[in-house]
């Protein structure tokens, strides 16, 4: 597990809130959907529940040497990855959504073509963005697949 991608996944240093102990670091906690199927996995299969915290672009090798058991968290099944990896159901299924401030000229958008010529970001920036002044963001979500259609977003500072 990664760890770091709240709600799904992210590490605190209390116990609280059904939090468990990260095995390789002390100190820090898990939380979060992904933790609670984890949970919920290993309750179901009568197996001791161990959380390994890696990188992100560390899981499937730690899956494929046998570091790791299994890797819970919001991977995509893309083509390369179902050569290397072996997928279950999903558990969550989420859209892409675009974010606008409700009083902008965007919220009644109803295609991509809408928000042509707009600054976007992903992501990435979110937290940073999520500081500033909501009246100022235009589009705070776009995939990173979809944003070479519109002029990238340049600037945090051009927001506020």
């Amino acid at each position: 597990m990664e760890a770091n991608y709240a709600p799904f996944n992210w590490s605190q240093t209390s116990v609280t809130d059904n939090a468990i102990e990260i095995s390789n670091s002390p100190g820090e906690y898990a939380n979060g959907y992904d933790l609670q199927i984890a949970v919920h996995l290993a309750e179901e299969l009568d197996l001791e529940l161990e959380i390994v915290k890696l990188e992100w672009d560390g899981l499937p090798p730690a899956l494929e040497s046998g570091m790791i058991d299994a890797i819970i968290a919001g991977m995509t099944p893309t083509p390369e990855r179902k050569e290397q990896l072996d997928f279950s159901n999903s558990y969550y299924t989420s859209d892409l959504v675009l974010v606008v401030n409700s009083n902008s000229e965007l919220a009644t958008a109803q295609t991509l073509e809408d928000f042509a010529g707009m600054r976007v970001t992903d992501l990435i920036l979110v937290i940073l963005i999520r500081r500033l002044r909501w009246g100022y963001v235009k589009v705070l979500l776009l995939s990173k697949r979809l944003m070479k259609h519109y002029q990238p977003f340049q600037k945090v500072n051009e927001l506020s």
